[in-house]
């Protein structure tokens, strides 16, 4: 036990009797073959230094004293030969980094409890021995083969448990390891990133009771993993189990499988069949909440209305019952769930205004609120609120120049780490695509996928009135609000006109601005002419794209927020710039924070004359509502 106390060899070693090595000593095998041999008992201890090729064959005198007794890990980065002799390695760690080789020998036999990593395949004697029992099996090496029974297969890299209950089994191998028969995993089943594991010929790896973790690739095909227990429920929106659900709610399914997370790379998806009692059925694609959680979930609206099987939204006039059945294609288990599903008179609620391309109008709502109308014009309490927030600002601005940290600093950052990870119930969605009601009509927006962090500030501005998405030249929604397109003047005017309660449908007269006549935002363009909103001038082009401080200097004035002349702290904002007050102001009101980097921290810029799109837009204005609410 002497760090000083060192053997090294590049040669064979025979040893026999007992060899033990310190917790500090040394053993550097470079090269050649340790052969371990003795007449009887043999105990080893190597302190985990690694040998390289190592050979077991012990010749008892007395029948029965050919035991192998491990004291602690033993590795050994070439081939373990064990000709006779049984390697009893109890629960301590083996790792073999290259192939394992049990003689075909009554005599011949490893048995381990513990850990076991094999690097490359096995060649296991018809009539050798290998009992893993209760081990856990780690498989790091190339095409490997996993089987159950005793069998010689030379020339692969197949691993062999002769039947044994495992109860861990890690596949860490860098292009795949193959089961080639019937497998049983008692505690937990992992397949590493990088990996591939596969079934074949109808094989099943038994897993029920266990933990299954895949982060790379399960193949089953014409095979199955096990697992019995999984668990389905209709739920509320925090997806705990519930009883009833009442027209205008949205319902919740959840569901855990964890052998449906074939794909640890990517969120998986399930089919289920949502009926009623009343005759409505409904097909919804449960997503994976993550890569490799095995739990499943979606949502469909609910509407006292006749029903339109096949539509996305469960519809019922009388009483009747949710029903769900979940049935595993691989395993066949099948799991099922219920809850009642009660009518309630409809709430009322406005609608927005009207329009065509470029987000033109319409009601608000859904998602178990009933519809929001449009919001009312600023009051003077509140416009006097908004004086005593830019007041109270303009101090903390000071303070901070000063080199006082103001209240809400930690505040503020900590809302653009939330911002960054958006959290919460899953929104309503149709194969995981926003759904929402709007002006009455069900409709899902493909270019909104739930999992985007945009999705909630879109849905907030939908569910509100102020933006609606595309529709097409009969009016009819197209199911698209196009996040990624560049937000233009008319679709920002339009959004804050209705954000401040604008009614537009009656104002006379065409406007000034020639680019938007007998275009759908000509009375958007008029109501802003008449109150004077500054950056609607006569030669402006309203369908071109917005930049990010003009989109600033129109929500400002559109909701009459005062914005004086407060200098902004954006290193490429100069005061002299036409919308530098209002990019102060909308910052003191934590509409925008400015540019982060990829931790969430601020940069410092702001980039004023760049164009915006309608995802960051709808954060912006769904900011706004948050602003404008009571």
């Amino acid at each position: 036990n002497n760090a000083q106390a060192s053997l090294t060899s590049d040669s064979n070693v025979t040893a026999s009797g007992t060899i033990n090595v310190g917790a500090s000593g040394i053993v550097t095998a470079t090269g050649g073959t340790w052969t371990f041999v003795d007449n009887g008992a043999q105990v080893v201890g190597m302190a985990g230094n690694e040998l390289n090729n190592v050979t077991f064959n012990l010749v008892p005198i007395l029948v029965g004293d050919d035991q192998v007794i491990m004291k602690n890990a033993f590795t050994a980065s070439g081939t373990v030969t064990i000709t006779r002799g049984d390697v009893n390695m109890g629960g301590k760690t083996l790792i073999i980094s290259g192939g394992l080789i049990i003689a075909n020998a009554g005599t011949a036999t490893l048995t381990a409890t513990g850990e076991v990593t094999f690097g490359s395949g096995m060649d296991l004697g018809a009539n050798g021995g290998l009992m893993l029992s209760g081990a856990t099996i780690i498989l790091e090496g190339i095409d490997q083969k996993v089987t159950n029974n005793r069998t010689t297969l030379r020339g692969e890299e197949t691993v062999t448990t002769n039947g044994a209950v495992i109860r861990a089994l890690t596949i860490g191998s860098n292009s795949g390891a193959t089961i080639l028969r019937h497998f049983h995993v008692g505690k937990t089943f992992q397949v590493n990133t990088g990996s591939v594991f596969a079934l074949e010929g109808g094989l099943k790896l038994f897993a029920t009771g266990g933990t299954i973790i895949n982060y790379a690739t399960i193949t089953e095909g014409t095979g199955a993993i096990v697992s019995t227990g999984s668990a389905l429920a209709v739920a509320d929106s925090a997806f705990a189990p519930i009883i009833e659900v009442k027209t205008g709610e949205i319902a919740y399914f959840t569901l855990r499988d964890q052998d449906e997370n074939i794909n640890g790379t990517t969120r998986d998806t399930i089919s289920i069949t949502v009926t009623t009692a009343a005759g409505d059925s409904e097909t919804l694609t449960l997503q994976e909440t993550n890569t490799t959680s095995g739990i499943f979930r979606d949502t469909i609206l609910t509407e006292k209305a006749t029903i339109v099987t096949g539509d996305g939204t469960l519809q019922t006039t009388v009483d009747t019952t949710i029903n769900i059945t979940y049935t595993d294609a691989q395993d066949g288990f099948s799991i099922s769930d219920s809850a009642l599903l009660s009518p309630v008179a409809t709430s009322g609620g406005g609608g927005g205004g009207g329009g065509g391309g470029g987000g033109g109008g319409g009601g608000g709502g859904g998602g178990g609120k009933g519809p929001v109308g449009p919001r009312q014009p600023g009051t003077a309490n509140q416009r006097q609120g908004w004086l005593s927030v830019l007041t109270a600002a303009a101090k903390k601005e000071l303070q901070e120049a000063k080199g006082v940290p103001s209240e809400n600093t930690e505040d503020r950052r900590q809302d653009r780490l939330e911002d960054q990870a958006v959290s919460g119930p899953i929104l309503p969605n149709r194969n995981g695509n926003l759904q929402t009601v709007v002006g009455g009509v069900a409709v899902v927006y493909l270019d909104v996928p739930v999992r985007e962090w945009y999705a909630p500030f879109v849905s907030a501005v939908i569910e509100s009135g102020v933006a609606s998405g595309y529709k097409d030249a009969a009016g009819n929604f197209l199911g698209e609000f196009r996040p990624g397109s560049n937000v233009t003047y008319a679709e920002i005017l339009k959004m804050a006109m209705e954000a401040a309660g604008n009614d537009v449908t009656n104002v006379p007269g065409m406007p000034k601005n020639t680019s938007a006549r007998r275009g759908w935002a000509d009375q958007y363009v008029k109501a802003a002419e008449d109150q004077n909103i500054s950056v609607i001038g006569t030669q402006l082009n309203v369908y071109s794209p917005a930049t990010r401080g003009a989109v600033l200097q129109t929500v400002l004035e559109a909701l009459r927020i005062p914005i004086g002349d407060m200098v902004p702290e954006y290193l490429d904002v100069r005061g002299s710039h036409p919308y530098a007050h209002a990019i102060a102001v909308a910052t003191r009101l934590d509409l925008v924070h400015g540019d982060t980097d990829g931790q969430g921290n601020l940069k410092g810029t702001f980039r004023p004359n760049d164009p915006i799109n309608r995802a960051e837009t709808a954060k912006i204005m769904s900011r706004v509502l948050q602003l404008l609410s009571p």
